[in-house]
């Protein structure tokens, strides 16, 4: 998220939300500038949970716990963001720490469903030589799915109306023809989508198959973790 951004979440089935973004591009209560120099302050990382998207910030976690130590003259930052994962938040922190932001406390929330982004979404400059030394396989495979959503976010941001006409048939018609599995976007089968082996977020921790695949991004995520 941008900082000092106001915009709206949400629409459709989904609630509309007005979120803000402080001087350091977190989500808060308003835009505001941010102090770096205050080691009086605790800062929240971690994913969707976290961030609370559909939330206004003080119906989040951090929110939460921003009025709380208020009157106890503790900040509270809330430095998460949908589908971050462990490479993320070391890193996230790490720039910030760099960049002068002092705090008391550092409170991480890791998801279940932080192991398949490390394997899928995430390869970071300074682990290429952990990651190729110990998972080679893996840290090829991982980049070439990094490849295609780079080329996909590519085509979004610059030729929106040729992807989403790209993306229509795909749903439409090829995805029908090549795998049976295709559903409507409906509840009922939203459900199943979520609870069948195809959504493998948090199947790792009950399928040994997918553990298994899975087992660079449970690597990865004690790497950074430990760090």
């Amino acid at each position: 998220m941008l900082p000092n951004e106001s915009t709206i979440q949400g629409g459709g089935i989904h609630p509309r939300v007005k979120i803000y973004t402080n001087s350091l591009g977190f989500k808060d209560f308003a835009n505001r500038e941010i102090d770096l120099k205050n080691k009086n302050r605790i800062v929240f990382i971690g994913d969707s949970f976290t961030e609370g998207v559909l939330l206004e910030f003080k119906f989040t976690v951090p929110g939460l716990a921003y009025d709380y130590f208020a009157n106890k003259g503790i900040e509270v930052l809330n430095a998460g963001v949908s589908s971050y994962s462990p490479s993320i938040y070391y890193n996230k922190i790490k720039f910030f720490i760099e960049q002068g932001l002092e705090f008391s406390h550092l409170v991480v929330f890791i998801d279940i469903s932080d192991i398949e982004n490390e394997v899928i979404n995430y390869v970071t400059e300074e682990e290429t030589l952990y990651v190729k030394s110990a998972y080679k396989k893996e840290s090829v495979s991982t980049k070439e799915i990094i490849l295609k959503d780079e080329i996909k976010k590519f085509l979004k941001d610059n030729f929106l109306i040729s992807y989403k006409l790209i993306k229509f048939i795909d749903d439409r018609f090829i995805d029908p023809i090549y795998g049976d599995d295709f559903i409507e976007p409906t509840t009922a089968n939203k459900f199943i989508e979520i609870f069948s082996n195809k959504n493998k977020n948090g199947k790792w921790t009950i399928n040994e198959d997918i553990r298994k695949e899975y087992d660079l991004g449970i690597q990865k995520s004690i790497h950074y973790m430990t760090l």
